[in-house]
């Protein structure tokens, strides 16, 4: 049995063109970093952003639980608010999706890379409002266990799993729109043979006759008058 022939070689020496995969393979990875990116923003917008608790000797204490859309607290009465950073997380989770699904598509990078851009600076700003409202609920607490009332007063207080959520989500986003950036466009280019000529495109000009030659016409002269 004949063994089977390798291919032959393609007379031009083109050779296989690698750029489509390797967009596809960028925005494929750009695309699942902004989506998780998203979803993960939305997801720690649920959960505590801060949790603390204030307890007396003898007495059964409270516990109260700010996410990013209010607050929860088992205390008898809840005086004040928090303010809410659902609004800007959404925004930015909404912005971040957008970018995932136009880096998908490959419809634009530049419409992909302003969306992912814009989502994330949301984010990071949204981010950091955050974390100053952390720092400022914890000193609330500490400032209300030195108080100097006459009783005892324990606090404890945690970062809630939101805010660290929110640092993971900004890092995805940060790495996926560096990744929609830096996909490359699609190009078509000419085949390029391998002695450097570039191919034929299109049908061959018509053939000439080659210099010297006599045509029919003036080999028998110009014809006779009538």
């Amino acid at each position: 049995m004949a063994s089977p022939r390798p291919p032959a070689p393609d007379p031009t020496g083109a050779r296989p063109d690698t750029g489509g995969r390797r967009r596809g393979s960028l925005g494929l990875v750009a695309a699942l970093l902004l989506l998780l990116a998203a979803g993960l923003t939305a997801f720690a917008s649920f959960q505590p952003l801060f949790t603390g608790r204030i307890s007396t000797p003898g007495q059964p204490g409270f516990e109260l639980s700010i996410t990013a859309w209010g607050v929860n607290t088992d205390a008898p009465q809840q005086e004040g608010g928090v303010p809410t950073n659902g609004l800007p997380l959404s925004v930015a989770a909404g912005l971040l999706a957008g970018a995932a699904v136009l880096t998908l598509l490959a419809v634009s990078r530049r419409a992909a890379g302003l969306f992912a851009a814009i989502g994330t600076a949301f984010l990071a700003g949204a981010g950091w409002v955050v974390f100053m409202q952390v720092l400022s609920w914890i000193d609330t607490f500490r400032s209300s266990e030195n108080g100097g009332v006459a009783f005892r007063i324990d606090t404890s207080t945690s970062i809630g799993l939101g805010t660290w959520l929110l640092g993971g989500a900004l890092v995805l986003a940060l790495a996926g729109t560096v990744v929609a950036l830096r996909t490359p466009k699609a190009r078509s280019e000419a085949v390029t043979p391998r002695y450097g000529f570039p191919a034929p495109v299109g049908p061959p000009p018509p053939s000439q006759p080659p210099p010297g030659a006599w045509s029919p016409a003036e080999r028998h002269g110009p014809p006779p008058a009538h």
